[in-house]
């Protein structure tokens, strides 16, 4: 069957072009027009594939003719039916897709995610094509496929914690604490809606709810570093000082360093704010030291500046007081 030969092809001409072996996959993806010329995708592909090999030419004529094909190829129902037949199931493109999705080829990804959800239609399906298109910007296409995931499975915690992030790049702020609450409810152990949730009200300038947020996450949820640390920087920093608690910050501070063998500059950072806010700047100021040094190795020049910054308030014996909370 031609049209099974051409996919063929295209999905081995993908797997040269991840492992950038650009002149295979350009003859992977010239077998495949030879068998489908009406291929949108395939041409899109091998104008990229040209770019990148430096035949700027030959590049601009596939991209000429993509202004002659149908805006997508459709996929025969037969084929389908071949693919089912001959033991390829939702499963394989579901986890083609997720293999596209982890090395940022989010076009590759939906295209897997598609097909998967043409074969088997599931909640978790609606989820994969919401993520990408998520990944993608295409954010109310994404809301559309999470809000038919929980449709079909009204338990499913990780698609409304995906709603929420969608619905918040969309400014609708209410619906989407609407849909974490909806996910911490259904799954408190669930880190990620807890840390979407305390985020939001950091961004609105909630420091009170935020931090009520992240001590009940520390609670119910898997221990997590990023709350932890998020946590431990606003006990802190937060220039309200009831907000404020100096010993707490320390504890949860040193056990995020632990987790990462004390070889991140952005925790080390946390924990020297936490050891100022305790007034034991000997301690904080060999912290910021250290992190200081890891950042400027790391060439994080942002993050060592600040860093530099507050390492010169605590040898002056001075807290740090973060202005945004």
């Amino acid at each position: 069957d031609p049209s099974a030969a051409a996919f063929a092809f295209w999905e081995l001409a993908e797997i040269e072009l991840v492992n950038d072996n650009l002149h295979e996959s350009r003859e992977l993806l010239l077998e495949s027009l030879q068998r489908n010329p009406n291929n949108r995708e395939v041409r899109s592909m091998l104008a990229t594939v040209y770019s990148r090999l430096g035949e700027s030419e030959k590049a601009e004529f596939e991209r000429s003719q993509l202004a002659l094909l149908p805006e997508r190829t459709s996929v025969a129902d037969r084929f389908v039916e071949q693919l089912q037949a001959e033991g390829v199931s939702a499963y394989w493109f579901s986890q083609h897709g997720r293999r596209h999705l982890d090395f940022g080829n989010y076009q590759a990804a939906l295209d897997a995610f598609r097909m998967e959800h043409r074969i088997k239609p599931t909640a978790d399906s609606h989820n994969s094509l919401g993520m990408t298109y998520q990944y993608l910007g295409r954010h109310e296409d994404a809301v559309s496929h999470f809000r038919e995931a929980v449709s079909k499975r009204s338990e499913y915690a990780e698609a409304y914690n995906n709603l929420a992030v969608s619905l918040y790049s969309l400014q609708q702020s209410e619906d989407a604490v609407e849909a974490l609450q909806q996910a911490i409810a259904l799954k408190p152990e669930y880190a990620d809606p807890h840390l979407n949730l305390g985020t939001f009200h950091i961004i609105a300038g909630q420091t009170e709810k935020a931090i009520a947020v992240f001590s009940r996450a520390m609670a119910q949820a898997e221990f997590d570093i990023r709350i932890a640390g998020r946590l431990a920087w606003m006990l802190a920093t937060s220039q309200k000082s009831e907000l404020r608690n100096g010993k707490k910050a320390v504890r949860l501070a040193e056990r995020v360093c632990e987790v990462t063998g004390y070889q991140h500059p952005d925790n080390l950072d946390i924990l020297a704010a936490a050891y100022a806010e305790t007034k034991n700047f000997r301690k904080a100021v060999e912290t910021a030291k250290r992190a200081s040094e890891l950042a400027h190795e790391a060439k994080m020049t942002n993050l060592a500046r600040l860093i530099d910054y507050r390492l010169d308030l605590y040898r002056r014996a001075q807290p740090f007081r973060d202005p945004e909370l």
